[in-house]
């Protein structure tokens, strides 16, 4: 998938996860891996795909990222409340990292 992936093989990246049923073995694969299958539904278009895979990680040390690409992912199925969500939690996260302690 990661070859696939680099590679710019999104089709193959996203058949090799449904191929071989990995969405049952998801939180086995490293958060990278995740990140990249997430982005490959993105590149096929296949928006719904991605947010399944993507929402998990908003847990992880890719958060940024995941909310990130969820937000493109809400915005092109017109979900204007997950996406508004979303960009209220980045800004709010936004203000608390810029947020000078006295």
């Amino acid at each position: 998938i990661i070859t696939a992936y680099e590679q710019q093989q999104y089709e193959t990246a996203t058949e090799l996860y449904r191929e071989k049923e990995l969405s049952t073995k998801i939180d086995a694969f490293p958060v990278s891996t995740r990140l990249y299958i997430g982005i490959s539904f993105i590149e096929r278009q296949e928006t719904t795909e991605a947010i399944s895979v993507l929402l998990p990680l908003v847990g992880t040390p890719y958060k940024e990222e995941a909310e990130w690409l969820l937000l493109c992912c809400y915005m092109k199925i017109n979900d204007r409340d997950k996406a508004l969500q979303v960009v209220t939690e980045i800004s709010i996260e936004k203000l608390l990292k810029e947020r000078k302690w006295f």
